[in-house]
């Protein structure tokens, strides 16, 4: 659809659903379409979720809805299937599609959350967890924004969100065990440059550059 360099191009991503009993004869069953780079796909019983990266960049005089919001089986999703962000702006969007093995053509429901500088997800047996790094200038340390989506039989659902201090490193740092989510975050103190000191620190024998780690069950 690329009317030019940075002007039409748009990346998508496809999952697509074979029958595969006869190998000889491999039969497309239907595919799902959406915005986005190819992030995960996970399986729950007879339920596909399809998780991909739309990175917003919007270009020329004309904004088109289409630009901007993300497109799922090429239809715009409607706002209350957006989720925004716990700061002011984002342009980035964790775009998640469910539908079901028996009939994967049919979307069942979809939706995207808003980050300022690209999240990632862990997902357990029944929850989906979207979390992003957050620098705050007016924090002396570094923060985590996570939001948790439900899932069940192919519908999602957004139930919570909250901040905690510190960053999640990889995935062996975040894990749900008997209902809880339990996170090990590393936190590190932020370099204010207005000031040239950590933590806006008047001298550099008040800053303290020291990382240290904090666990949170939530």
């Amino acid at each position: 659809d690329s009317d030019g360099y940075g002007d039409g191009y748009k990346e998508y991503t496809i999952a697509e659903t074979f029958d595969v009993s006869n190998p000889s004869e491999a039969k497309s069953l239907g595919q799902v379409k959406q915005s986005g780079n190819y992030d995960s796909v996970r399986i729950n019983g007879d339920y596909c979720y399809l998780f991909s990266n739309y990175y917003v960049s919007v270009y020329g005089k004309e904004k088109n809805p289409k630009d901007y919001v993300p497109l799922v089986q090429g239809e715009l999703l409607e706002s209350k299937a957006v989720y925004m962000p716990q700061l002011s702006s984002g342009n980035q969007f964790l775009v998640v599609t469910a539908f079901s093995l028996k009939d994967p053509e049919k979307v069942l429901d979809s939706k995207a959350v808003l980050s300022s500088y690209g999240s990632r997800c862990y997902v357990s047996g029944e929850n989906i967890y979207v979390y992003e790094y957050i620098y705050n200038e007016k924090e002396d340390y570094d923060q985590t924004s996570i939001r948790k989506i439900s899932y069940k039989d192919g519908d999602l659902k957004g139930v919570a969100q909250v901040k905690v201090w510190g960053s999640i490193k990889d995935s062996f740092c975040i894990d749900e065990y008997d209902g809880k989510l339990r996170i090990v975050t590393t936190v590190e103190p932020i370099v204010h440059y207005d000031s040239g000191f950590l933590n806006g620190a008047k001298t550099s024998e008040q800053a303290d550059p020291f990382a240290s780690n904090a666990l949170y069950i939530l």
